[in-house]
């Protein structure tokens, strides 16, 4: 759910609930599918896959120590 609302010194007023998407996000075992980014503006979230429109993922990749395997590729084209 999401709702609009404005805020004033101390007063707070909150507008009609409306549901934010129609798709499901997955269950993620007890942590929550979902992250707000820093800035408030923008959601990373994990949608339920065989939804329609969605497909199901069955691998992950884990990037370990990217910077320094940045770092030696990129002085490697240096030579």
């Amino acid at each position: 759910m999401v709702v609009d609302y404005t805020a004033s010194s101390d007063s707070f007023a909150a507008g009609k609930p409306q549901v934010w998407s129609q798709k499901s996000l997955e269950y993620a075992g007890g942590n929550y599918p979902y992250d707000l980014a820093p800035d408030g503006k923008r959601l990373a979230v994990v949608m339920r896959a065989g939804e329609q429109g969605l497909q199901s993922t069955d691998s992950v990749t884990v990037l370990l120590n990217f910077f320094e395997e940045l770092a030696r590729k990129a002085t490697a084209g240096k030579n």
